[in-house]
């Protein structure tokens, strides 16, 4: 009898192992996708960064508008070309603004602005539009990560310096919200920063705003974004600019101001694929000769292309054309 009553307790026992046991393989398991869909094959990190990175699964908020051509010959009062609605108090953003301008004066004149509710003005540009004709145009770009302290919407604009027709065109406002459980800094977007003010290297390039993806694991891939404000101190020397990734160089870009009282901003990006862990994105700055012209502040902005991963992001926004003003010439 007692070896009867032993047997059926290691049975029981037994089932019990059994069933904990399958339990925590099955644990195991899970946690075994989610670790090498995050970490490194050789790196499993503290559970902690797991938790923290498991959350960054979607991207829950983007806002799009463009708009048509539109002119305005005022000097005075700034036109709204672009409205974006609905940005939160408290809630972090990713923005980036593109506007073409153009003036009807040979050697016409534009401001433009980007303003946070009735009157936080983040960015003012002054330029003469490229080859100082009428039937050219300079595209200009901002970009930045912002956290509103109220709730409001945000707006680009435009009016002329000298007197004439300034007109804007292709413009487009894009936004992000960072904000929340979505999003991690740090892990899922990186964003950098450099204020200094200083004159461009002569005939090569200075490191400016950089960034170091510690989250990149070999196998994400990334939306990269770089921004310099400039101001222009010589119309006969091109300034440049450029990402240096990791000691490899991409992007190049070279623009000659057209007056000593140029002060605008301009963008570059572009994709890199399955960055490694702990690689250095900078963005790169300076001039093709004797350095003159002056960087004022510039900007690097980073996003995991996988937090789209099994979800969709969408917007809804009247179809509007970004017509050709007035015609394109060729030189």
């Amino acid at each position: 009898m007692k070896k009867r009553i032993w047997k059926i307790r290691w049975q029981t026992t037994q089932k019990i192992i059994l069933w904990c046991l399958s339990f925590v393989i099955t644990i195991y398991f899970s946690l075994g996708f989610l670790l090498f869909d995050v970490l490194d094959n050789n790196q499993l990190g503290n559970i902690n960064e797991l938790v923290k990175q498991a959350k960054a699964d979607t991207l829950t908020s983007i806002y799009f508008a463009s708009a048509a051509a539109s002119s305005t010959t005022s000097t005075t009062v700034y036109t709204v070309k672009l409205t974006g609605e609905g940005f939160i108090s408290g809630h972090t953003y990713f923005i980036y603004v593109t506007l073409g301008l153009t003036h009807s004066e040979p050697t016409g004149r534009v401001n433009y602005r980007i303003r946070y509710g009735a009157s936080t003005y983040l960015y003012t540009g002054d330029l003469e539009p490229a080859e100082a004709s009428y039937n050219h145009s300079t595209q200009v770009d901002w970009m930045d990560v912002y956290t509103p302290s109220s709730s409001s919407s945000l707006y680009v604009e435009f009016k002329g310096i000298t007197a004439g027709t300034t007109t804007a065109a292709n413009a487009v406002l894009m936004a992000m919200d960072l904000s929340g459980e979505d999003m991690i800094e740090n892990y899922d977007y990186y964003f950098g920063e450099n204020t200094t003010p200083a004159t461009h290297a002569s005939s090569g390039y200075a490191n400016k705003a950089s960034i170091t993806l510690n989250n990149a694991d070999g196998i994400k891939d990334w939306l990269v974004f770089a921004t310099e404000h400039i101001a222009v101190n010589s119309v006969a020397i091109n300034h440049l600019a450029r990402f240096n990734y990791g000691g490899s160089t991409s992007m190049a870009r070279s623009l000659e101001g057209e007056d000593t009282l140029d002060d605008y901003s301009f963008a570059i990006f572009r994709t890199f694929n399955n960055i490694p862990r702990g690689t250095t994105i900078t963005m790169q700055v300076g001039d093709d000769s004797t350095g003159s012209n002056v960087h004022t502040l510039s900007r690097i902005f980073a996003i995991n292309l996988q937090v789209f991963r099994d979800r969709s992001t969408y917007y809804v926004d009247g179809a509007t054309g970004l017509a050709e003003y007035p015609s394109w010439s060729t030189l």
